[in-house]
């Protein structure tokens, strides 16, 4: 299915609806890739389908933004977009409780932080072979949270990607996108792609293809299929390696379940009626049940439960967490790499993606043996972490 998108829309563009004091132009910093009803939205839906449903206060840096695409392009696309009917306005559960919504938060942004390191180095993100001209394709292709502009700068575009798709992972545990070719003018060869995301409620595996399921007034308003045929060499399924999700799923059971706080009634109640309750007990429970609940991972909740551990376990994990980031960041970025391999052949290019000025798995394993055996002062080894 080939589609003009001078003719042709796939969704709706809501005004942003900013709180009072903000910034109009701000970027986002936390965005869940559901369902919002069609009107009546206070939230911000881009053109692709991705709905800002939590939004941040730091200004866009316009001097790095370019416009996304020409009015002339033409998108080869089956999927559309879509509101799914019935779903309801609010935010996923697990974005609104605190302990989960923190976890998803810190463990996001920990995959590929933009900021300058402590020595002066700057993380990158290089291309094999090198080829400056794709650079910007690739900031363009990676762009999911923009509507009209993207990041020229690579970095920060795959920054965001790569938060954007944790996110999603750890509430649908996959992330769906459709491989969109681009073509300056219909009749001129493939020269771009763009990934669009698709909801993973809205589609389904049957007989070894790919369906996006369409509910039938939207499907004869966009004449299109109720049950679109997505051509499987176009479809790419970001997900993690069992080892990684199945920690990420435990902890956001065990979080959700801690964030609870209809326990906060009994306190109140034993404070009105002299029942005998000690807030400190139940407080200092909760939080070794918080400890326990993400001892695998390293997540360190923030501090919240540091009076119940030593330093030497919350420096262990912070290196765990740090290298569980890093195992997630690996997994995903192969994936990144392999929808490049894929695309090569039709853009007439092949390139993979590489981080560098981050910490590697050998340096993460190296602090971790020598906090355990002792080598090293305690000072000297938290002044390495902290660098890390």
């Amino acid at each position: 299915m080939v589609c003009d998108i001078r003719t042709r829309s796939y969704g709706y563009s809501l005004p942003v609806v900013t709180p009072r004091r903000m910034p109009k132009t701000f970027s986002s910093r936390f965005i869940y890739f559901g369902d919002l009803k069609q009107g009546g939205s206070k939230y911000h839906t881009t053109s692709n389908g991705i709905n800002e449903r939590w939004l941040g206060r730091s200004r866009v840096r316009r001097r790095t933004m370019r416009q996304c695409s020409d009015a002339t392009v033409v998108r080869e696309q089956a999927s559309i977009f879509y509101f799914s009917p019935g779903q309801s306005d609010e935010m996923p559960k697990s974005l609104i409780e605190l302990y989960t919504h923190m976890f998803i938060e810190d463990l996001s942004r920990a995959l590929l932080p933009v900021w300058t390191t402590r020595d002066g180095s700057k993380i990158s993100v290089e291309l094999t072979p090198p080829n400056s001209d794709l650079r910007g394709k690739l900031s363009a292709a990676f762009n999911i949270s923009r509507q009209d502009y993207y990041d020229r700068d690579l970095v920060r575009v795959l920054s965001e990607f790569l938060r954007l798709t944790m996110v999603e992972l750890c509430i649908d545990r996959r992330m769906v996108f459709e491989i969109a070719y681009l073509r300056p003018k219909p009749e001129e060869p493939r020269d771009a792609f763009k990934l669009f995301h698709i909801n993973s409620r809205q589609i389904v595996h049957r007989w070894g293809r790919w369906y996006q399921i369409v509910p039938p007034d939207i499907a004869r308003d966009r004449q299109v299929a109720e049950s679109i045929s997505l051509p499987c060499e176009n479809i790419s399924v970001f997900t993690l390696p069992d080892h990684l999700a199945r920690p990420i799923a435990s902890a956001m059971e065990a979080l959700s379940a801690l964030s609870d706080d209809r326990w906060h009634g009994l306190a109140i109640q034993a404070q009105e009626e002299n029942i005998p309750y000690d807030f400190s007990v139940h407080q200092r429970s909760m939080n070794l049940a918080l400890a326990e609940s993400v001892r695998e991972i390293g997540w360190t909740a923030r501090g919240l439960f540091n009076q119940q551990i030593t330093n030497y376990y919350s420096l262990r994990q912070n290196l765990r967490f740090k290298l569980f980031a890093l195992g997630v960041r690996e997994a995903l970025l192969a994936q990144l790499n392999a929808v490049l391999k894929r695309v090569g052949p039709a853009l007439g290019c092949s390139t993979q993606l590489s981080i560098s000025g981050l910490p590697t798995r050998s340096n993460l394993e190296e602090a971790l043996a020598e906090l355990a055996s002792g080598e090293k002062p305690f000072t000297e080894i938290m002044d390495e972490i902290r660098n890390l």
